[in-house]
């Protein structure tokens, strides 16, 4: 009888032994269940993935240092185009054309930047006197008109203002501002403001027409407004009449002697 309880402590004994070096404490232990997948690092830390991966291990490091200027393919790849704020290459998923109505940067096919409301193609605007081959100039028949930040310019089709000659819809020949001075060009116009009528830029005018200082009219302007649109002239082809019968020139290359109408 002693010996059996003997024999039965002794494999009590063993087997707890066993247990225990079978489950070390310090053993690390694996993460908890749930919707991710993991690995042990070299350093026997757990690390996690969830399900969304993250875009750049799926493009890779995208180039920088790159020019808005150039063609974006050769600049940055397919689909890719240079961001003329940081000049690093950035995903362009868009598909709206030159001169086609935008509302977002993203709308745009690459190398297009959405300004005033439609897709337009950029320009160095601290070129002087640039040759159309040079790169940041815009083609011949256009001027790189200054634009906000961080844009550094735009390209926009020259024109004459009594003729009003723009060919793409909803565009009016206006104003614009350039390094070389004042010139004349296409710009988005969905203004449609009479003489007199209250206005902040050209833009805000209908075609034919530009926001200028009511100072420079007979009557007040529409709610007393500190500017107004006025009907754009020409001295000999298309003078002015009537109570403004002054036509104030712009002194604007190759149109020199048009304006808009007022009085001294």
């Amino acid at each position: 009888m002693h010996t059996h309880q003997h024999l039965s402590a002794l494999a009590l004994g063993m087997l707890a032994s066993w247990l225990l070096t079978a489950c070390p404490a310090d053993d690390p232990l694996g993460p908890a269940p749930g919707n991710m997948t993991g690995s042990v690092s070299s350093t026997g830390q757990w690390t996690t993935s969830t399900d969304e991966a993250d875009e750049s291990s799926d493009i890779g490091d995208l180039p920088s240092g790159c020019s808005p200027f150039e063609d974006p393919q050769l600049a940055c790849g397919t689909a890719l185009e240079c961001d003329p704020e940081t000049l690093t290459c950035v995903s362009a998923p868009g598909d709206v054309d030159l001169d086609e109505p935008c509302s977002e940067e993203t709308d745009c096919v690459a190398g297009l930047a959405c300004y005033q409301g439609t897709c337009t193609a950029l320009c160095d605007s601290d070129l002087v006197g640039a040759d159309p081959a040079d790169l940041g100039a815009c083609p011949e028949g256009q001027v790189c008109a200054l634009a906000s930040a961080p844009l550094p310019g735009v390209c926009r089709s020259s024109c004459l203002l009594i003729d009003q000659d723009c060919d793409s819809a909803g565009f009016a020949c206006n104003r614009v501002d350039t390094s070389e001075g004042l010139r004349a060009g296409c710009t988005p116009n969905d203004g449609f403001g009479l003489v007199g009528a209250a206005c902040s830029i050209d833009e805000d005018c209908g075609a034919g027409r530009l926001c200028t200082a009511a100072s420079q009219h007979t009557l007040p302007c529409d709610q007393d407004a500190s500017a107004c649109c006025a009907e754009v002239c020409d001295p000999l082809l298309l003078p002015c009449f009537g109570v403004e019968p002054v036509c104030y020139s712009l002194l604007i290359p190759d149109q020199p002697d048009s304006g808009f109408c007022g009085v001294e």
